[in-house]
């Protein structure tokens, strides 16, 4: 004879219910000179420890922005490259960390050419990559 199941309880469903008034509400650095434009979410100016977007309450939460591919390309080379690692490097130790670009949807826009520099769009992707990779590698 087998013993009946017992049966599922989820205390912390019972609390879901609170969560539908909830909104979330976004951080923008004070030092961010372009906010985004948030039109559906609340959103306060206040001054972040990294980064440049964070979310109210997440303290695990980072968002680097970097407003178009052209800004991207310029990190890529020179003093502007180790200043974006060490940017990159202050967010390891936050669990959820991103690279939002403005206007580069994928790789293919790298590739096209899609930005106004010399730098050969492969090198730029290569650094793209590499940053990923040390950030996935670093944060275990």
């Amino acid at each position: 004879m087998t013993p009946a199941p017992k049966e599922l309880s989820l205390p912390a469903l019972k609390s879901l219910g609170e969560l539908v008034k909830a909104r979330p509400t976004i951080i923008q650095d004070t030092r961010e000179q372009r906010g985004l434009p948030f039109r559906r979410l609340l959103y306060v100016i206040a001054t972040l420890p990294e980064g440049d977007y964070g979310i109210s309450g997440v303290s695990d939460f980072s968002v680097e922005l970097k407003g178009s591919l052209n800004e991207v390309a310029a990190c890529c080379v020179g003093s502007n490259r180790s200043r974006f690692e060490r940017e990159l490097k202050r967010l390891l130790p936050y669990r959820f960390r991103r690279l939002l670009v403005v206007g580069g949807t994928c790789d293919q826009d790298v590739l096209n050419y899609q930005y106004h520099s010399a730098i050969n769009p492969r090198c730029v992707l290569g650094s793209l990559y590499a940053w990923q990779a040390l950030s996935i590698f670093r944060s275990s």
